[in-house]
């Protein structure tokens, strides 16, 4: 009875360190792959919002074994941080061997379920592959590159999104998504330095570059030319210009999150964040329900 009790203890406690080196959390972030399928007027459209969400799906499965692999690359310097040192690799809970299993297997899957959808999500697939084994070896260490290597593969997914589907989407849109990651990304080299302090740069190397007053001075920058960017796009969206109504909600987004990184003191976590702050969840449901009544008119159907 003993042996089935610890059996069973170790098959749960396995599958727990499997959830935490994938990070479901931060699937969040592979959501950018249904913009396409929304501003294209398509969300209501079954058939395609199934191939979309099977996109959805993929990019989970390749964006944990850019996690995975990360964290094997990364094991010893996370043994020495503050919260890092609690992840199965650096804590010893599971072993390298079985992280490298995990990542072969990850990327099998991910790899052979976008041939079916087509070559070209293959493609864009293996691309952000590519480039995040780029980004984890070379150009996570060189200054603000590495922001935008990270900016560029929010780009990939809503553009994989668009070629499943393939329509045409707004270029602003892809300005949006590239600057709106990007402030997220550098608002998070900020709230490292601030909870790292002196260790920054010793768990980062690309911290040593960046200082609090650069990094406001770009994220300043940043909020200003997403507003702008948005507003193009509204301007040249369809019904007559009705899309700028969700303007505010873009710029109560923005500045909820500067009060976050200022006020709060958070950010280092984007997904947390996300998840935890009801503010911020409360205007993204707004902005939700304003953008599907101006491109979608359900009023047109009673």
């Amino acid at each position: 009875m003993k042996t089935i009790v610890r059996y069973n203890t170790s098959i749960l406690f396995g599958s727990f360190c499997v959830l935490q080196i994938i990070r479901p959390k931060q699937w969040i972030k592979n959501f950018y792959v249904f913009a396409a399928l929304i501003f294209s007027g398509n969300l209501l459209n079954i058939e395609r919002a199934l191939v979309v969400t099977y996109t959805f799906l993929i990019f989970c499965l390749i964006s944990s074994s850019v996690y995975v692999l990360n964290d094997i690359i990364d094991v010893k310097k996370d043994k020495e941080h503050p919260v890092k040192k609690y992840r199965p690799l650096p804590s010893g809970k599971m072993s390298i061997p079985l992280a490298i299993l995990w990542l072969i297997i990850l990327i099998i899957f991910s790899v052979f379920t976008s041939i079916y959808l087509g070559k070209g999500l293959l493609l864009i697939i293996l691309l952000y592959f590519a480039v995040n084994i780029a980004y984890s070896f070379y150009f996570k260490h060189i200054f603000l590159i590495e922001a935008l290597i990270v900016g560029f593969g929010f780009v990939l997914r809503a553009f994989a999104g668009a070629v499943v589907l393939n329509v045409q989407i707004s270029p602003w849109l892809f300005v949006c998504t590239i600057l709106l990651s990007t402030f997220i990304i550098l608002g998070k080299r900020r709230s490292e330095l601030m909870r790292l302090s002196d260790n920054a740069r010793h768990h980062r190397r690309v911290l040593e570059f960046y200082s609090i007053q650069l990094l406001d001075q770009f994220i300043t920058i940043i909020v200003a030319t997403t507003i702008m960017a948005y507003s193009v796009y509204t301007f040249s969206a369809a019904n007559r210009y009705a899309m700028m109504y969700t303007i505010p909600f873009v710029i109560y987004g923005l500045f909820r999150y500067l009060y976050i990184l200022h006020i709060k003191e958070s950010g280092d976590a984007p997904e947390e964040v996300l998840l935890g702050d009801v503010p911020t969840l409360i205007n993204i449901g707004l902005w939700t329900i304003t953008s599907f009544l101006v491109l979608y008119d359900p009023f047109k159907w009673l």
